[in-house]
């Protein structure tokens, strides 16, 4: 069998119409089911459900403005059949290469299989450059980021069509580092520009770059040391490959020494981590530190610096994606020790967006010490607490299924809580902000006693004997 169960003649099949400008699905193939059992053996407590993992091929337009083949990650809880389903976008960080895609069961993947694992049915493109698509990846290039999301939501209703999944008309944003600004791109969009066709129920960034001309250009031509010299050409060899900047950008833009090892990057010899620890190796050769302004050539520095409608500095703004006003509920989660994408980026999003009038969005310090790295965890599970507290999954009949979570009493609670109802609950099981277990129940006679539990935000999950339940959030004093 080939590699891709080819969907023919979608448009009659399904009697979509769509423009000649637009997505299509091309062709999606089965990868793998997982159960109930290996989500919470992998991800915790919050997982509700196996999930069917599925990668799609689809049409989308390049850097060009031609349609491509774009390729992506679906994944598909295993619930009631009858039950409308909730839709999820997550965009992926930085990736290795073309090959370190979703689609792939790579490139982060794991974090759209989650998001499946609550409920939603969740998206995760690829990416132009990454996966099926040929070309340069547009790294951090905000248009494309989000339009091979949107064109794959489009996909993921014909998709959903032809193997009866049911969805219902929520869709949660979400996606880290890279992807926090890709999540970003498409939230403004779809609000912006798509509301007619979607509302967007919720969304949460992920220590994203949303501030390229600001936050992230004072870091590219600032005298700080920087561990990951390479976002930086990569960064400029993809804006000038959607705006034609430069004629040779490696040559006219990096100094010398460092020519060489880009040049095997643009060939693909050597991937972008691999890129990154040579570039720092030259650096501390050549200048004894790890400045990443010291890649490029210093006539380049000086005039980028001096001339703020330099070409370069103007493609850096048309890629900013923090100046707007989002409608939906918005959580901008980050950690201020994070060493790869400065917390300014999150805390200037949230003042901007709340001063042109946004009504409900928040930006969050998870911890002050964590790296970027070290984020992840926390991240995710404030949006997973953040997104349940509004998603809804009716049947076909309309009817809204339960997991409501039962009443935590007292809370704030000081050395003990009471559930209500308690009948039939057969396990309580309770989680710190970064999703570590604290404290498991299966003998639920009488209070918990939460009396050596630091004071702070905790989730309980209850289980009753039918399987139901929920989370509730409980504060600790």
């Amino acid at each position: 069998m080939n590699r891709f169960i080819q969907v023919i003649i979608l448009y009659f099949t399904l009697m979509i119409s769509w423009s000649t400008s637009a997505q299509e699905l091309l062709s999606y193939e089965f990868l793998v089911e997982r159960s109930r059992t290996y989500m919470t053996t992998n991800y915790g407590f919050f997982m509700e459900n196996g999930v069917r993992l599925y990668a799609i091929t689809y049409t989308t337009p390049d850097i060009t403005g031609v349609l491509d083949t774009a390729s992506g990650l679906i994944a598909v809880p295993v619930r009631g059949e009858d039950e409308l389903l909730p839709q999820l976008i997550y965009q992926h960080g930085t990736v290795a290469d073309r090959n370190d895609a979703p689609s792939l069961l790579a490139g982060g993947y794991q974090l759209a299989e989650a998001m499946a694992g609550m409920g939603f049915v969740t998206l995760a493109p690829d990416f132009l450059g990454i996966g099926v698509s040929k070309g340069i990846h547009p790294y951090v290039h905000a248009e494309t980021q989000s339009s091979a999301a949107i064109d794959m939501l489009y996909a993921l209703q014909a998709f959903a069509e032809l193997n009866e999944i049911l969805l219902n008309d929520q869709l949660f944003i979400t996606g880290y580092s890279q992807g926090g600004h890709a999540a970003m791109a498409v939230h403004r969009d779809i609000e912006t520009n798509l509301s007619h066709e979607f509302t967007v129920t919720a969304a949460a960034h992920l220590s994203g770059p949303y501030s390229i001309s600001g936050v992230m250009f004072d870091l590219m031509v600032g005298d700080e040391p920087y561990n990951f010299a390479a976002y930086l050409p990569h960064t400029i060899r993809s804006y000038n490959a959607v705006y034609n900047l430069f004629e040779d950008v490696i040559e006219e833009v990096f100094d010398d020494p460092y020519i060489p090892a880009l040049r095997a990057f643009e060939a693909e010899e050597i991937d972008l981590f691999q890129l990154n620890t040579t570039l720092l190796q030259l650096l501390e050769q050549n200048t004894g530190n790890t400045v990443v302004r010291n890649l490029m050539r210093e006539d380049f520095v000086n005039d980028i610096i001096a001339d703020p409608e330099h070409p370069l500095r103007q493609v850096l703004r048309d890629n900013d994606v923090y100046d707007w006003t989002p409608k939906a509920p918005t959580r901008i989660f980050y950690c201020e020790g994070d060493d790869q994408v400065p917390f300014r980026n999150s805390t200037l999003a949230d003042s901007v967006m709340n001063a042109n009038g946004a009504e409900d969005v928040e930006s969050r310090n998870l911890n002050s010490d964590f790296d970027h790295g070290q984020c992840v965890t926390p991240a995710i599970t404030n949006t997973i607490v953040f997104f349940l507290d509004y998603r809804d999954i009716s049947t076909s009949t309309q009817e809204i299924v339960d997991f409501a979570s039962p009443t935590i009493y007292p809370n704030p609670a000081s050395d003990w809580f009471d559930l209500a109802p308690p009948d039939g609950l057969t396990s309580v099981e309770i989680v710190d902000h970064f999703g570590r277990t604290i404290l498991y129940r299966e003998d639920i006679s009488g209070r918990i006693d939460i009396s050596r539990l630091k004071p702070g935000i905790y989730y309980v999950r209850s289980i009753y004997h039918d399987g139901k339940g929920g989370i509730s959030k409980l504060i600790k004093q």
